[in-house]
C-alpha cells in the first residue's frame, strides 16, 4: 500500500498520536523539573510544583511516573546518555586525526566536565539522595571501564598486570575529575586551575603513567 495511503500511524518511524502525546507530556515534566530545580532543590519539590510547572494532572504524572524520584533519574539518564554520545564522536574525532594517548584523554575528561557544569543541579541532587547517590558513582565507573577498554586496545597488550596498571591509573583518575568538578571537593578551583588546565594535566599524568606501564610491561615480557 502506498505511503499516503496509509494512516499515519502506520508510516515507519511516526508515533502513533497517544504515544506521541504520552511523549510529549514526560518531556514537559522533564523540562519543568530541570527549570525549577535552577530556583531550588530537588528534595524540596513535591509531586504537585512539579504538575503545575508542567500544565499536567497528577494523574498523568503518576501515568509515566512512579514516583517523584524517578523524574531525577530519569534526568540524569537523558543528560549522561547525551554526554557518552558527545564524548565518542570527540575520541573518535581525535583518532582519526592521529592523535596520541594523552589527547585522547583530555578530550574524555573536557567532556566530563561539560557534563558536570551544565548539569550541577541535576547532579548535586542525585548526589545527595541517598538512594540514588549510586547512580552518580556508576556514572563515573561506566566512563572509566569505557576508557580503561580503549587504552588497553589502543596498546594491544593481553598482559594482566598491564591491566591492573591501567585500570588503577583511570579510576583514580576518573575519582579525582568527580571530585575535581563535583561534590564534596573542588580542588581545582582551590589550585587556581580552570577545567582546561586541570583536563591536561590529569591527562599528562595518567598519560605518562600509562607509558611507564607498557615499558615495564615489555621489559617484563622479554625476560
Amino acid at each position: 500500500m502506498p505511503d499516503q495511503q496509509r494512516e499515519p500511524s502506520q508510516l515507519r518511524g511516526v508515533v502513533p498520536a497517544k504515544q506521541q502525546r504520552s511523549r510529549e507530556t514526560v518531556e514537559r515534566i522533564l523540562l519543568a523539573t530541570e527549570q525549577l530545580m535552577t530556583e531550588q532543590r530537588f528534595n524540596d519539590l513535591t509531586v504537585q510544583d512539579i504538575c503545575l510547572a508542567a500544565d499536567v494532572s497528577a494523574s498523568s504524572f503518576y501515568a509515566r511516573f512512579a514516583a517523584r524520584e524517578d523524574v531525577l533519574v530519569a534526568l540524569f539518564d537523558l543528560h549522561a546518555e547525551q554526554a557518552r554520545e558527545e564524548a565518542a564522536e570527540g575520541i573518535a574525532e581525535v583518532m582519526a586525526r592521529g592523535g596520541e594517548l594523552e589527547e585522547i584523554i583530555a578530550q574524555l575528561i573536557r567532556h566530563f566536565f561539560r557534563f558536570v557544569r551544565s548539569n550541577g543541579a541535576v547532579m548535586v541532587s542525585i548526589y545527595n539522595d541517598p538512594v540514588l547517590t549510586d547512580r552518580y558513582w556508576s556514572f563515573g565507573a561506566g566512563i572509566a571501564d569505557e576508557l580503561q577498554g580503549l587504552i588497553i586496545e589502543l596498546f594491544g597488550i593481553d598482559d594482566p598486570t598491564f591491566r591492573v596498571r591501567v585500570e588503577f591509573a583511570v579510576r583514580v583518575t576518573a575519582s579525582t575529575v568527580q571530585r575535581a568538578v563535583g561534590l564534596p571537593t573542588r580542588f581545582g578551583e582551590r589550585m587556581g586551575l580552570d577545567d582546561e588546565e586541570l583536563a591536561v594535566e590529569l591527562a599528562r599524568m595518567i598519560s605518562g603513567y600509562i607509558d611507564d606501564a607498557v615499558l615495564r610491561s615489555s621489559a617484563e615480557q622479554g625476560e
